[in-house]
């Protein structure tokens, strides 16, 4: 079979069919459009003239209660909006901690302790001047007693007493690290004059053996200064030496004696006796 196309005139027809189509369409949706608008100005109207009627006879009402007062407009109110009820209050959660055993802790440590079982941070106090370092003793709530509302509780802790030992008579550094510290007291605290000799034995302390102080107090302590050395170095005067010179002298002396005896008896005899005599003197001299 062959394909008729249309001719020329043909689509030319069709094109204008159409287009007058196309403007009736036009036209009857601008009819409607006036026709909507029309419609709301009568509307806008009815209520506008409505709501002047109810003033003037408002106006009129005032100025003579005793005229009769016109119709009244129709008023459309809107509906009522739904009722609402009211929900029951949410209680608050009040959370309860607590309260934990801070003895013998230092009070920071206390701090960490108390912050560590739910309890708000500045609720922990101590005694006011003491340091941080101050050993609990005491505290002014119960340890695991009844729970408390962990944000508004507040407790005092107070300062542990220690017994003061004694310390008179030994060597500081002795008795610092020694007995001292042994009663819980801080070696630190153990204090000796400026620029002492900690070798030396303590004279005196601050408070007496056996008494009850903070374990925090610091106490003084004097120390025994050692008795004074004779530097002197004593001259000795060497004794003198006796240096005996002997000067010795020998006498001589020669004594002779000669006796002569004579007897008639024509025997003479003749005697001779010589007599020696020596004397030694020695005469000693001391030098010194």
């Amino acid at each position: 079979m062959s394909t008729q196309h249309p001719t020329h005139t043909q689509t030319r027809t069709r094109r204008r069919a159409r287009r007058g189509q196309s403007m009736v369409e036009y036209a009857l949706t601008l009819a409607l459009l006036v026709l909507v608008v029309q419609g709301t100005v009568r509307v806008l109207f009815n209520v506008v003239g409505t709501s002047l009627v109810s003033v003037r006879n408002r106006i009129n009402t005032a100025d003579d209660l005793t005229a009769t007062p016109g119709p009244s407009p129709t008023i459309h109110l809107p509906p009522q909006p739904a009722t609402l009820t009211s929900l029951p209050a949410t209680a608050t959660v009040i959370q309860m901690c607590t309260v934990p055993n801070l003895s013998n802790l230092q009070y920071v440590a206390a701090v960490a302790e108390w912050l560590n079982y739910g309890f708000s941070p500045g609720t922990l106090a101590q005694p006011s001047g003491k340091p941080n370092n101050m050993i609990v003793g005491s505290q002014s709530l119960v340890a695991g007693g009844s729970q408390k509302p962990c944000a508004t509780t507040t407790m005092t802790v107070y300062a542990k007493q220690c017994t003061v030992p004694n310390l008179v008579g030994q060597i500081f550094t002795v008795a610092r690290d020694g007995a001292w510290t042994t009663n819980e007291f801080f070696a630190e605290n153990l204090s000796a004059p400026n620029n002492a000799d900690l070798t030396l034995p303590i004279g005196s302390q601050q408070y007496a053996a056996n008494s009850k102080i903070d374990c925090d107090a610091t106490m003084d302590v004097t120390l025994v200064a050692p008795s004074p050395t004779n530097t002197n170095t004593p001259t000795i005067t060497p004794t003198p030496t006796k240096t005996n010179t002997p000067t010795k002298t020998n006498t001589l002396t020669n004594t002779a004696t000669i006796t002569s005896t004579a007897t008639k008896t024509n025997s003479p005899t003749i005697s001779n006796t010589p007599t020696n005599t020596a004397t030694n003197t020695a005469t000693a001299t001391n030098t010194a």
